[in-house]
């Protein structure tokens, strides 16, 4: 159930999900719908920096977190924390597998409450907060789907009342060992991926990254390839890579105003890694592209 998210698809123990919100909102709806057969309904392990909401509307699914397994019936709500690692599976579904996910970005639910990166939530919801939340959900979907100027108002109010119901009904403490990587280390992590993620067209020193984010050079370099199944270069050209691909479909930028955009020294480059990757210049892909669309 990852339909709609920007995934760092690595052969690894679990992978890092990078979010891109849209329009200034701190949260993204996502409806699934595919056919119940499709691979793609079960998720490697991965994590995020988010709280994460997966309501079946016509399935009953499987969610592994952290180690702990639970199941989610139709139309109710599966609640995942931030940072937890975690993957799911449908165990009954109609032909068409449907849901939402809602995903709340956690830099803005730390700015509604100070201490919410250090809450961790039971993903057992009571009565009262499974018939809270429904509510408070729709009502994110729906002003999501709409177009109306106050819509940011109205999520940003409904995520004050999620915010409140998670507090004031699920907060419980997170045992010292729940991660595989102890806090502070996921947490430097964290901030790693998101300033590369900021800082991806700039040149980026892997010395740099260690003494910002306290780690030594090598500590850094192994936890990187041990955690994500990729290193920290090969990480930060697939994010140009990936930005580039999407310029070449959705802007009518020249391929040098786009190799440029996202940090390639020249056109050359640009080419020689794009076509490593995909196997096709970034001008033929753009030409494939359109004829598809004709």
């Amino acid at each position: 159930m990852l339909d709609g998210k920007e995934l760092l698809n690595f052969d690894s123990k679990f992978i890092y999900e990078s979010i891109n919100w849209q329009n200034e909102l701190p949260v993204k709806v996502i409806k699934v719908e595919m056919k119940k057969d499709n691979p793609d309904l079960i998720p490697p392990k991965h994590w995020h920096n988010c709280i994460e909401f997966i309501i079946p509307l016509n399935a009953k699914i499987k969610i592994w977190s952290d180690g702990e397994t639970y199941v989610v019936n139709e139309n109710e709500i599966g609640l995942i924390n931030s940072k937890s690692i975690h993957t799911s599976d449908v165990i009954e579904s109609r032909d068409i597998f449907k849901s939402i996910v809602i995903q709340i970005d956690l830099d803005y639910l730390s700015t509604l409450y100070s201490n919410f990166k250090n809450i961790y939530f039971n993903s057992n919801l009571t009565a009262v907060s499974q018939s809270k939340l429904s509510e408070y959900l729709l009502g994110i979907t729906e002003a999501f789907d709409s177009s109306y100027t106050s819509m940011n108002i109205a999520i940003k109010g409904y995520i004050h009342l999620v915010v409140s119901t998670l507090i004031n009904n699920q907060t419980m403490n997170r045992e010292d060992n729940s991660y595989p990587i102890c806090d502070n280390k996921r947490n430097n992590l964290t901030e790693l991926l998101k300033y590369i993620d900021i800082n991806y067209d700039q040149e980026i020193d892997i010395q740099m990254l260690a003494d910002k984010f306290n780690f030594s050079y090598g500590h850094l370099s192994r936890l990187f390839k041990r955690q994500f199944g990729t290193t920290i270069k090969q990480y930060i050209m697939s994010i140009r890579l990936d930005r580039s691909m999407h310029d070449l479909v959705h802007t009518s930028m020249t391929i040098t105003q786009i190799s440029i955009k996202h940090g390639f020294y020249n056109t050359k480059s640009f080419r020689k890694e794009f076509k490593s990757k995909y196997d096709v210049t970034p001008y033929n892909y753009r030409k494939k592209f359109e004829n598809d669309l004709l």
